[in-house]
């Protein structure tokens, strides 16, 4: 901080900046295709912060709106991070999410009330009834998505098989093809055209097999087994155990498991630790809940995550991705020290913008970033970047 600095002087500075910010802005912005055009001079002077940064042309934001041009889009939101948690040393319990107005598609912005991402990377103009069929657009009142492929729906079509619109109320699709219903008759279903008697045969891959002898029929793939005697594992077969004794068995992936003692994590039969009451899975790796967590698959002793690893927010704080020993930041680095990045900045004399901290000058400030839902357009400026 400037030994010259005064607390008259900086609100002399910032009523400046105001007024040549607001003045370069009004233009700014009109001259920007596609941004959203506005006169600062409708709104009153108190209405309105604006200042700059390195990275950003101009910010403007009023207790309702908040609006801004980009020139540094990889700055402006990561895209993918929808919501930023903003600790800034506060304790976890009194954390609130801010889920922003804008959302991402591939590394574009969109606004998903008036627009489509599809295929994950092409933003499209959205009209009622539109929807995504792969990387173009269709709607689902006069046309069918079939195979990523768009079909206009003639007469009473309402399904695809294949590549190919058919009406399910009168055809079936089996196998890829398209086949008339069988006649119905009480008691009878269809099987690819095909009629069967579902008390004493199944449909199995298209085929009717009789199951007489069988107490409760399914299939597995075209396979017909009885669901007392055998489990079906992504279309495998495995018996159960003869004298269960209250033994429970469930599927993971392709496997069977002992739901008892065994758990299913990321596709992996793994056993469940003895006397933890709640386990739960890290990647494919089992923890206690009560005294571990699960930190970007990692399992680490703490309570909450701070990066990848786990820590106490009684005993230690996050600044960052660092774990700093202290249960306040405030205790540990001086009155009113507050996390900026990775580092420590005092809010009465300096700003945190981005993860930089700079003499006072005013920054994305406002008394509704922690809640009121209902504001379109979130601040889209975070001081813990």
């Amino acid at each position: 901080m400037d030994k010259g600095w005064s607390l008259k002087s900086h609100l002399n500075l910032e009523a400046q900046e105001k007024v040549n910010c607001a003045a370069e802005t009004s233009t700014s912005f009109q001259q920007n295709k596609g941004q959203k055009k506005f006169n600062v001079k409708n709104h009153h002077e108190t209405d309105w912060l604006c200042f700059r940064h390195p990275c950003v042309h101009h910010f403007i934001h009023s207790p309702i709106s908040y609006i801004a041009m980009d020139q540094c889009q990889a700055w402006r939101r990561p895209c993918g991070l929808e919501t930023i948690d903003r600790r800034n040393g506060r304790e976890p319990r009194s954390l609130k999410e801010i889920r922003y107005y804008d959302r991402c598609c591939g590394v574009q912005y969109y606004d998903p009330e008036r627009q489509l991402c599809c295929f994950g990377n092409r933003v499209l103009p959205k009209k009622s009834g539109d929807a995504c069929c792969g990387s173009r657009k269709y709607n689902v009142h006069t046309e069918l998505c079939c195979g990523f492929t768009v079909k206009k729906k003639t007469g009473s079509q309402n399904a695809c098989c294949g590549a190919v619109p058919y009406d399910s109320r009168r055809y079936t699709c089996c196998g890829g093809t398209v086949t008339p219903r069988a006649s119905s008759h009480q008691h009878l279903n269809s099987c690819c055209g095909k009629t069967y008697d579902p008390r004493s045969q199944v449909c199995c891959g298209g085929k009717i097999v009789s199951t007489p002898s069988i107490s409760s029929p399914a299939c597995c793939g075209s396979n017909v087994y009885d669901r007392n005697q055998q489990i079906c594992c992504s279309n495998v077969l495995f018996d159960k155990p003869k004298n269960p004794s209250g033994i429970q068995v469930g599927c993971c992936g392709s496997n069977i498991m002992f739901t008892s003692h065994q758990m299913c994590c990321a596709g992996k039969v793994v056993g469940k630790p003895q006397g933890v009451q709640n386990p739960r899975c890290c990647g494919n790796r089992v923890y206690n809940s009560q005294t571990q967590v699960c930190c970007s698959n990692r399992v680490s002793n703490g309570k909450v995550c701070c990066g990848n690893v786990g820590y106490n927010p009684l005993t230690h704080s996050c600044c960052g991705s660092m774990v700093i020993k202290g249960s306040s930041l405030s205790t540990v680095h001086g009155p009113q020290r507050k996390c900026c990045g990775r580092t420590f900045y005092d809010p009465r004399f300096e700003d945190c913008c981005h993860g930089r901290y700079s003499r006072r000058r005013g920054c994305c400030y406002n008394n509704n970033q922690w809640g009121d839902s209902r504001q379109k357009f979130r601040q889209l400026c975070r001081d813990d970047y």
